[in-house]
């Protein structure tokens, strides 16, 4: 897991040089559960565009509601708007990066616990 803590931040990025917060998402989906998550890109990663995905892909067939649980993404509010994600490494803690970097949150912590949109996992 050390390795991930290692990737910078880069708007749009989908590798170990950088990602954004999809990005990460998709290098966790892909090593820790061997799945391959679609892809999408937006202009700028604190877009509005975000939650337009997030609906979208929410509603695909691809991606059910569930409960926390280890390899599901976490959806979370910014400034009102659904369009931050992150990787649940068990049933409280997620791994995410924002311009600052990896780090891991907890569902249950003050930051996160009111803005949490909902926790979803990919059915190829």
């Amino acid at each position: 897991m050390y390795k991930f803590f290692q990737i910078p931040y880069r708007n749009n990025g989908r590798d170990f040089n950088g990602c954004d917060c999809y990005g990460l998402v998709k290098l966790l989906a892909k090593e820790k559960q061997g799945i391959t998550l679609p892809d999408f890109n937006y202009e700028n990663a604190q877009s509005n565009d975000n939650e337009k995905f997030f609906n979208q892909e929410k509603n695909n067939h691809h991606w059910k509601r569930c409960e926390p649980k280890e390899g599901a993404i976490i959806v979370i509010r910014i400034e009102g708007i659904a369009k931050h994600i992150g990787y649940m490494l068990d049933a409280t803690s997620f791994m995410h990066i924002t311009q600052q970097g990896v780090s891991v949150g907890n569902i249950e912590h003050h930051l996160f616990k009111s803005r949490i949109v909902g926790f979803w996992s990919y059915h190829d």
